[in-house]
């Protein structure tokens, strides 16, 4: 099976949506073609109509992958608003699980 020699976006901070997709583009056309991203939920507060945060236990998969190595497993913590009806991602942050 592959392996993830390094941190897939290590010390990586987007200040916009055009950073974060020349970023995620670079990574799924190297690294991280043929992954996919897995999270499981472990709390979700709502606060109000319009924000909720999310807490998931989080790693990325990569191709050939069928369980998430222990020291990729990250937590990650989601705030998330809604707009026009849509929850859209306003903030995410992550650090290793273990």
């Amino acid at each position: 099976m592959p392996k993830c020699e390094e941190p897939v976006m290590p010390r990586a901070y987007h200040r916009n949506k055009g950073e974060i997709r020349s970023s995620m583009a670079a990574g799924f056309q190297g690294p991280l073609k043929g992954s996919r991203a897995v999270d499981e939920p472990l709390s979700i507060r709502v606060i109000g109509d319009h924000t909720a945060i999310v807490v998931s236990r989080a790693g990325i998969l990569m191709a050939g992958e069928a369980q998430l190595p222990v020291d990729r497993e990250v937590i990650a913590t989601w705030v998330l608003v809604r707009e026009d009806g849509r929850w859209l991602v306003a903030s995410y942050a992550n650090a290793p699980a273990h």
